[in-house]
């Protein structure tokens, strides 16, 4: 509710120092709410005069309210989703896995912090470009699979294994895992894509596959049976 003190305004409040030192002799404010009904602020004018005619300034201060309720609302939202932003570019960037974010074509439209330095590239390097270009050339049409899987039953493959390029020329084997985001008609708008480096476990599977085909080896050119 509006709130008018016409005049003598230090008397009734002569603890408040701000009304002292300025010298106000009238106010008038009134409460801001949200679209919610939930309190945002007060907004007051303050008068070194006594007001004439108060009535005249709490309806101009109404109008001003309803404006300045309107925006302080936007620019707390505006607050509300910069910080949740960050809070998902933060989540985005240092998740323990590569995260990747298609369009439609396969081109690159985000690329996690963490992926990037797995595959020694910058932002530069990858957004906008299509990620076959960061394919082994010998997986490509493993990739081409999962697009095709995608165009022809709008679902993704599960648990694709597959060798990406780091930026030196050595590959790195990952594990990929297809999202697909559509829109309310069902239109393809992105693919998201989470990549969790296997390379070790390559690394110790063809170590033991090379151990057991030397071991028979061995074994069939030995001139007598083993026991």
């Amino acid at each position: 509710a509006m709130c008018a003190y016409p005049k003598n305004a230090q008397k009734q409040f002569h603890d408040d120092k701000m009304l002292v030192d300025m010298q106000i002799e009238a106010y008038v404010g009134t409460p801001l709410f949200d679209s919610d009904q939930r309190p945002l602020g007060v907004l007051a004018a303050l008068f070194r005069r006594p007001l004439e005619n108060h009535q005249i300034t709490e309806s101009i201060l109404q109008i001003f309210a309803v404006r300045a309720a309107a925006e302080l609302q936007h620019r707390k939202m505006e607050i509300t989703l910069r910080e949740s932003k960050k809070r998902y570019q933060d989540l985005f960037d240092n998740t323990p896995d590569m995260y990747i974010i298609l369009d439609p074509q396969c081109r690159v439209v985000d690329f996690n912090q963490r992926g990037l330095k797995h595959l020694g590239l910058c932002r530069e390097d990858i957004i906008g470009r299509s990620i076959t270009k960061y394919i082994l050339a010998d997986d490509l049409a493993i990739a081409g699979a999962v697009t095709d899987s995608i165009s022809q039953t709008g679902e993704p493959p599960h648990n694709i294994e597959i060798r990406l390029m780091h930026k030196n020329g050595h590959p790195v084997w990952v594990s990929k895992e297809f999202s697909l985001l559509k829109d309310d008609a069902g239109r393809l708008q992105a693919i998201r894509v989470v990549c969790r480096d296997i390379t070790d476990r390559k690394r110790a599977e063809e170590i033991l596959r090379q151990s057991e085909e030397r071991y028979r080896t061995l074994v069939e050119h030995l001139p007598d049976g083993i026991y």
